[in-house]
């Protein structure tokens, strides 16, 4: 749901054979030893932050270095990004957003604002349901320009947004809704409790993603659920859009939120992105 221009990084492994070089592998002269295959470049193994498992280090763009964990295969740049530099390419996504038209934008944010509410219908009661939900209290972390609210707010909810980039503050308020300048590790407090926290594409955008999502559940009310959204490609991998320091497989997502006691969530493939549904053992933590 990012904006067309914002560059995207993939990662890709495949293992090399005596196909890949010059020619190898092909019939050579008669009584020619076929050459040897050639060595992969040098990796480095460095510790995945979701999971007890390693992350083999491979070359990226230019000086970019991806790595992908062999275990829930989350994708991490290595070195990580700060968070100065992270929002700092999120400041520049949303510079003269008030300027500009957002049709497209418009339309997909809505649409997955509706799919939002029906996975949160269907696990908070079990079943389907309608979509109305007055008194139902929404935490967006991250709204950018404010449109999922936006749809949200038709339905009956009440909602609170947050965000960093001061184009996106100013579109958002200039619309009369609610938002605070805060960053996506920063939950307010003093306002919950929530019925969902919805996280859209700025999970990857965070220092600690395991902290955050340990901290989360004490936010939510008595069966809330939390719903997380990353970007992914058409292959089902996890994307790593420019200024992310991580991408997030579906195994990855589990792993996250299981270990700071969330149940087995719902999930969804929506328009290139994958969304996963949350609800916490003890319905609060």
């Amino acid at each position: 749901m990012d904006e067309d221009n914002v560059e995207r990084v993939r990662a890709t492994v495949r293992p090399r054979d005596a196909g890949d070089e010059g020619g190898a592998g092909k019939e050579g002269a008669p009584g020619a030893p076929e050459a040897p295959p050639a060595p992969a470049p040098p990796g480095r193994l460095v510790r995945c932050p979701v999971c007890e498992g390693a992350g083999d280090e491979v070359p990226g763009e230019g000086e970019d270095r991806i790595c992908r964990c062999s275990v829930c295969q989350v994708l991490f740049r290595n070195p990580r990004p700060s968070i100065g530099r992270m929002r700092e390419i999120r400041r520049a996504r949303f510079a003269g957003a008030v300027g500009r038209m957002h049709a497209a934008k418009q339309r997909g944010d809505r649409l997955l604002a509706i799919e939002v509410m029906k996975g949160y219908h269907g696990l908070a009661s079990g079943r389907p349901a309608p979509l109305n939900a007055f008194g139902k209290r929404l935490l967006e972390i991250g709204c950018d320009l404010g449109f999922r609210m936006r749809e949200f707010e038709k339905y009956g909810w009440t909602i609170l947004g947050t965000e960093t980039a001061p184009g996106a503050l100013e579109y958002v308020r200039a619309t009369m809704l609610e938002v605070l300048e805060s960053g996506p590790e920063e939950i307010p407090k003093g306002r919950g409790p929530f019925d969902l926290i919805l996280l859209d594409g700025v999970l990857g955008e965070v220092a600690d993603p395991k902290g955050l999502a340990a901290a989360l559940p004490g936010h939510l009310s008595r069966n809330g659920v939390v719903c997380a959204s990353v970007p992914e490609t058409e292959t089902g991998e996890p994307d790593l859009p420019g200024g992310a320091a991580w991408g997030f497989s579906e195994d990855a997502l589990r792993r996250l939120f299981m270990e700071a006691g969330a149940e087995q969530p719902a999930t969804a493939h929506v328009e290139g992105r994958l969304l996963a549904w949350f609800r916490f053992k003890d319905g609060r933590r």
